[in-house]
């Protein structure tokens, strides 16, 4: 079946075509991604389950004292659920381990080899096992945080709308995650459903409604960050202001932010630069939870 493209939305989503430089991009993100684990204490491709890409990167500062349970920042790479791998983004770890603080880098399956909703209970996956195993890594399971870009900022408002303590023989605390950033992502998929976007994701209008994380409760109370770049247009602006809409109407502290000058691409940046409003945000909130 042939699917209409809607040319408005395939213009405010398709990112790569309005970022013409994207390999260039890509390219920085693998070697400084390299050049860090180079020199990093770090664990790799531990399994969160059995699945093809169900592993993620532990990276921990290189001195820790023993018996010392460290914070745990969580990050879910974008590429619109079919691309990219956690090796890419290895360099959003350093400015985390220099302060003090554990990053698990995770992967997850691509689309069309899986559905959106096997990725999302991937991702829940990965927050039992930090909840489940974190101790046993030297990883404190009360004092983890969650970011993603793009799709895993999508992946980000889907782990706040989980009902964790209905979750079989593994139920979580619903008190799991303390803290949670959005960087340019998806909370309602529904626009997507007529880009070339999803010739691999495979919405329908159905689908793309249930995996959306707005007009879903909110299942974890914690102070969210949406932050979208100043140069993305208006569909990630939308967003990003619906969602904290979304999360403020629900009760949570939630704050948006314009990363001026900040292509689609850019804004991930923000999270490993130590002077950004997005890390200083991140670090703020952890330490609230450690002190």
């Amino acid at each position: 079946m042939t699917m209409d493209i809607d040319p408005v939305q395939e213009t405010l989503y398709n990112v790569r075509n309005r970022v013409p430089n994207f390999l260039d991009l890509f390219q920085g993100w693998s070697q400084r991604s390299a050049a860090f684990r180079d020199h990093a204490s770090a664990q790799f491709d531990i399994r969160y389950d059995d699945t093809p890409k169900g592993t993620m990167d532990l990276f921990k500062p290189t001195e820790v004292e023993d018996g010392t349970l460290l914070p745990l920042h969580i990050f879910i790479h974008g590429g619109y659920w079919q691309a990219m791998d956690k090796a890419d983004f290895s360099y959003i770890a350093e400015q985390f381990v220099q302060n003090g603080i554990a990053v698990l880098i995770v992967n997850y399956d691509l689309c069309p080899d899986v559905t959106l909703d096997h990725i999302v209970e991937q991702m829940r996956a990965v927050v039992t096992w930090a909840w489940e195993k974190g101790d046993t890594y030297g990883l404190d399971p009360h004092n983890i945080h969650i970011s993603g870009h793009s799709a895993g900022g999508h992946l980000v408002g889907e782990l706040l709308t989980t009902d964790w303590q209905s979750r079989g023989e593994h139920p979580v605390h619903p008190s799991v995650i303390k803290s949670a950033i959005s960087l340019s992502g998806l909370f309602d998929l529904t626009p997507l459903v007529q880009t070339t976007i999803n010739t691999n994701v495979g919405l329908s209008a159905t689908t793309a409604q249930t995996r959306s994380p707005m007009g879903k409760p909110c299942h974890i109370n914690c102070p969210v960050l949406c932050a979208y770049g100043g140069l993305e247009g208006e569909g990630f602006e939308m967003q990003s202001a619906k969602a904290v809409e979304h999360f403020t109407a629900q009760g949570l502290e939630a704050e948006l932010v314009k990363l001026e000058n900040a292509t689609h691409f850019d804004a991930v940046d923000a999270l490993a630069d130590p002077h950004s409003v997005v890390f200083q945000w991140a670090l703020s909130h952890i330490k609230k939870v450690k002190g």
